[in-house]
Order: C-alpha cells, then sequence, then structure tokens
C-alpha cells in the first residue's frame, strides 16, 4: 500500500478473496490478524484500490463495505458470443445453423472460457479442426468451471 501511494499509482488485487478472508471462518488467529491488517491499510490507504474475484463470499463484510463501487460482469450477451467466437476461431469456416444454435444456447460462456479453448486447440490443424470439436470443448469448460460455484461476480 504505502509503495503504491508513494508512486500515486493504483493497486490492483486480483483472487482478492485470498488476502480479505471472512475472519468468522478463520481456523487460526493470524488469519484474523491478516485480515484486521488489510483492513487497516485499506482505512489509511489514498488512492485507488480495485480487487477482482469469483468468490465474493468468501470475503469479510467488512472489507466489502470499503469498497465504494461493486460492479458485477455477467457473461456476453448472444451476439457477443457469437463475434467473440468469430474472432477466435473464424479459421474454423462458416458456422451453420446448428452450431450457431448451439454456441447461442452457451449462456454462461465467458470470455475466458473462449480463450482457454482457443489455447488449448491452437495445435490442431487448421484443416482438422471443426466447430463441433469447439463447441463440444467450449461446452467441457463450462462444465469445469460449473463444478463447485454459482456464478462469477467481479468488483
Amino acid at each position: 500500500f504505502r509503495q503504491v501511494e508513494r508512486e500515486r499509482s493504483m493497486l490492483f488485487i486480483d483472487e482478492c478473496e485470498g488476502l480479505m478472508g471472512r475472519r468468522e471462518n478463520a481456523f487460526h488467529s493470524w488469519e484474523v490478524t491478516h485480515t484486521n491488517e488489510f483492513l487497516a491499510q485499506m482505512e489509511n490507504y489514498n488512492g485507488v484500490l480495485i480487487c477482482c474475484t469469483n468468490h465474493v463470499g468468501m470475503i469479510d463484510e467488512a472489507i466489502l463495505r470499503r469498497f465504494h463501487w461493486k460492479i458485477e460482469f455477467m457473461p456476453p450477451d448472444e451476439d457477443s458470443r457469437m463475434r467473440l467466437y468469430g474472432r477466435y476461431f473464424e479459421s474454423a469456416g462458416e458456422v451453420d445453423a446448428e452450431f450457431e444454435r448451439r454456441l447461442r444456447a452457451l449462456s454462461d460462456l465467458t470470455p475466458g472460457d473462449i480463450r482457454a479453448v482457443w489455447q488449448r486447440v491452437a495445435f490442431a490443424e487448421a484443416t482438422s479442426l471443426t466447430h463441433a470439436q469447439i463447441i463440444g470443448e467450449l461446452e467441457r469448460e463450462i462444465g469445469y468451471r460449473r463444478v463447485g460455484r454459482s456464478r462469477a461476480v467481479g468488483f
């Protein structure tokens, strides 16, 4: 906090739930002390602090109250999903009506899911990569993300 304040920079903390745990869930006294110290640092910080999480329920309520803005980022709408898909997978050729329907039905598909699949299939031969395979991979990717959680939240 001090260094960022001296530099007049913005402080960005990703996966912030690891630093801001709920004190009532603490197993060790140092966990409570850690959250208390983080609260004190936030209170004394004179700069911009941005934190991101997919697990807002794991963050201590006192810390949540100190954020002026809490913004939830929802998955893209159907048209945005189609555009993102086209940007990443245009080399797979034209999308027929059936695959477009399947893609539009993936309502909780995120840009991160698309990128993860794009990176996974990046080494496939362009001639062997079909939309059916890609959409199957996207469906699988969403399935991995759904395990053990309800929805993504960022603030």
